[in-house]
């Protein structure tokens, strides 16, 4: 279990590395994801063998890492979505500056 764990917090710290960079990496955030869901049903199996599991200071910090990766990952795509919208403003107003060009 804290092999599992342990794993876990090294591709939550990668999630959050590449999710914080300007450059994002679509293909490589989406293969961390997947390999964080699959390593997390395994872990979340442990948890249901051995419930004492869950009281552990890992499984703790696993959930609140967990967090965290949600809100950054909410963050960012609040932003790009932001960014997208002001981009296609701006093709807008360039096509109708063009019309008159």
């Amino acid at each position: 279990m804290n092999v599992l764990l342990e794993r876990l917090c090294d591709i939550d710290h990668q999630l959050l590395q590449l999710i914080e960079k300007d450059e994002l990496s679509a293909e490589e955030i989406l293969g961390l994801v997947d390999t964080r869901e699959e390593l997390l049903k395994r872990v979340i199996n442990a948890v249901e063998q051995d419930p004492r599991l869950a009281e552990s200071e890992q499984w703790s910090c696993a959930i609140k890492r967990t967090q965290q990766v949600v809100i950054t990952m909410e963050a960012q795509t609040q932003q790009l979505g932001q960014k997208l919208r002001q981009y296609r403003h701006g093709s807008r107003s360039l096509a109708q500056y063009k019309k008159f060009i």
